[in-house]
């Protein structure tokens, strides 16, 4: 969720085994949306009709008890656990220049980014989120992480 559009286009050659056919071209060109969770940007494309998320995605990040990628837990009190809403708790208290899920249902903030020592392979941060099994809220001991657009 929340990263980047990405423009794509290819080409594909139709020829057929009619020699009076020749050799057709045909050009395909498209647009790749992820899906935009939490809060939102102010709307900049008139196709954009929900807005981009404010939060983009930065990547995957070990961490441990004795050195947290991210400083300061969030709770989610009673709101289901999900990327999104880890974003916006974290808004509303201030602390959202850096936003990260880790081991489905923990929420971590902070005004640092984690250390790009600690970037891993996606791979690691597989788990599904405790209140959206759509999205992926980390891993064990693997933090996903976001940055804010506006900090």
């Amino acid at each position: 969720v929340n990263t980047a559009a990405v423009n794509v286009s290819s080409q594909w050659v139709l020829n057929g085994n009619d020699p009076s056919f020749g050799v057709t071209f045909v050009q395909i060109s498209g647009r790749i949306v992820s899906r935009q969770v939490g809060p939102r940007l102010a709307k900049s494309d008139p196709w954009d009709k929900d807005g981009t998320a404010r939060f983009g995605y930065l990547g995957c990040y070990t961490d441990s008890p004795q050195s947290r990628a991210l400083s300061t837990q969030q709770s989610y009190g009673s709101t289901p656990a999900e990327n999104g809403a880890c974003q916006s708790i974290s808004l509303a208290s201030g602390i959202s220049n850096f936003v990260g899920t880790e081991y489905a249902n923990e929420c971590y903030a902070g005004l640092q980014p984690p250390p790009a020592s600690a970037k891993v392979d996606d791979l690691f941060c597989e788990m599904p989120c405790a209140g959206d099994n759509t999205q992926i809220c980390g891993g064990e001991w693997c933090l996903s992480a976001s940055y804010s657009h506006n900090a």
